[in-house]
């Protein structure tokens, strides 16, 4: 049975879905797995697009052979912790419980047993030792686990965001982690043992350019983007949505349509928050079922409500975090622009870029600019007329309802 065929999910808006509430994303999981069968795998899509469901699928569900082992290195703070947090991870799930003897041998010396001593002690004592000799450890303990059976996936979430962060506190030292990692990549005797599926949200190849680092680091990995779901798939994604968790029996094809009118770019995640908005509006107005005026209504005092802010801030804040103070000015300046205009010409955005950098800026820091929004899908660009628009409906209308005047 695939996953379009299930009749039961639960709305969820927050945590990644799982399980019965994972829904389809066959082709995703058909390229990852695809790739996996030859090189590692670099995965990614925008906050909220179902990334990290999709890698905790694969460590749910690995297919027959392979063993799968899932960690987020969104707070990890640098590569001795990326190791440690790895052993641990590893150990905890009983992987390497007849190997241990080695790892202790080779990798974590007199440090007691993980099953002995806890997790949070086993780290705490583990951490310090691997400040300075993250690279040999780390290394000795990946060759250790060629005496695990079967192969291995060993999925890092949010990888991007670990190497900013890195970079943040040592340009070097990011550098030394990156280049770590693509040489276990390429170790002959792991390469066909272990495989990596590596995640991030923001882009890392802008990223990489951002720390100064150049793209060979990552360039043997396979990249597979997750996108929004197709006009078909959504309006099945709708349908048992309503029959799921508005229990409805028996949905119009003329409200599924409006729904995914109302939302334009069917990402999983937006529609969820539209359904969930037209229940309580019907709720609210007593009715049941479920009509137009109640979808639009919803959709304007509910979706874009002050109370729901908190869903789409992130957009807006990562500007700040993540591209510095000055570029997230000019990004804010350029994305009310188009915000307001709906469709703006890339020549029309360079000279609001020009006037705002006082001539100093060039055409290859605008156009960076410009890619940076696009890979973190704040806008898409229009190759046949050279303009760009907002990469959704549900994202302008929030931006103009928040951030303009």
């Amino acid at each position: 049975m695939t996953n379009r065929r299930k009749k039961f999910i639960k709305g969820i808006i927050g945590p990644p879905a799982r399980e019965s509430d994972f829904w389809d994303r066959e082709e995703e999981l058909a390229m990852i797995w695809g790739a996996l069968e030859t090189s590692s795998v670099l995965l990614l899509a925008p906050r909220r697009f179902g990334k990290t469901s999709i890698m905790l699928k694969i460590l749910d569900e690995p297919k027959p052979g392979w063993k799968s082992f899932y960690l987020d290195t969104e707070w990890i703070e640098g590569p001795g912790d990326f190791i440690v947090e790895l052993i641990a991870r590893l150990a905890e799930k009983g992987a390497v419980g007849k190997i241990w003897g080695k790892i202790q041998e080779k990798v974590v010396g007199a440090v007691d047993r993980i099953d002995e001593i806890g997790v949070s002690e086993f780290k705490i004592s583990l951490r310090q030792r691997m400040k300075k000799e993250w690279r040999e450890k780390g290394t000795e303990f990946l060759k250790t686990l060629m005496e695990v059976e079967g192969q291995i996936i060993l999925i890092t979430d949010e990888l991007s965001l670990l190497v900013y962060r890195l970079h943040r506190n040592s340009k070097q030292e990011a550098e030394e982690f990156l280049t770590w990692l693509r040489g276990m990549r390429h170790i002959p005797e792991l390469l066909p043992k272990i495989r990596w599926l590596m995640g991030g949200s923001i882009g890392m190849g802008q990223v990489l350019k951002d720390v100064g680092i150049g793209s060979q680091v990552i360039n043997d990995l396979q990249i597979v983007n997750v996108r929004e779901f197709s006009n078909e798939k959504a309006r099945e994604f709708i349908k048992i949505l309503l029959e799921t968790v508005g229990r409805f029996r028996n949905v119009p094809i003329g409200i599924i349509n409006k729904i995914l009118e109302v939302i334009e770019c069917p990402i999983p995640y937006f529609v969820q928050i539209l359904i969930r908005e037209c229940l309580n509006e019907m709720v609210r107005q007593k009715k049941s079922e479920l009509s137009e005026a109640i979808i639009d209504k919803a959709y304007k005092e509910g979706v874009l409500a002050a109370y729901n802010r908190t869903y789409f801030d992130h957009y807006y804040e990562r500007l700040q975090k993540y591209y510095g103070e000055e570029k997230a000015l000019l990004a804010k300046n350029l994305l009310t622009m188009i915000a307001r205009r709906g469709i703006v010409s890339k020549t029309e955005l360079f000279k609001v870029y020009d006037i705002a950098t006082q001539g100093t800026g060039t055409e290859d820091t605008f156009s960076d600019l410009l890619t940076e929004l696009e890979n973190d899908f704040y806008v898409v660009l229009n190759m046949e007329n050279n303009t760009y628009r907002f990469a959704t409906k549900v994202l302008r209308d929030w931006w103009l309802r928040f951030h303009t005047f």
